[in-house]
């Protein structure tokens, strides 16, 4: 969550707020955020899974 509340530029407790669909979130912030969260920037690496288990 603190990365998600860095790239949107707000609070964790916001973050938290839109996850848990609370109402006390304003339109523009409740955007920043679900845009942040579905648009994950964390990209797994595919290639250090596949070949770990090469001995």
């Amino acid at each position: 969550m603190p990365g998600v509340a860095r790239r949107a530029k707000v609070s964790v407790g916001f973050v938290s707020r839109v996850l848990n669909g609370r109402d006390n979130v304003a339109p523009k912030i409740r955007k920043a955020v679900t845009h942040r969260v579905a648009r994950p920037r964390v990209i797994p690496n595919t290639t250090r899974i596949c070949c770990s288990n090469a001995h």
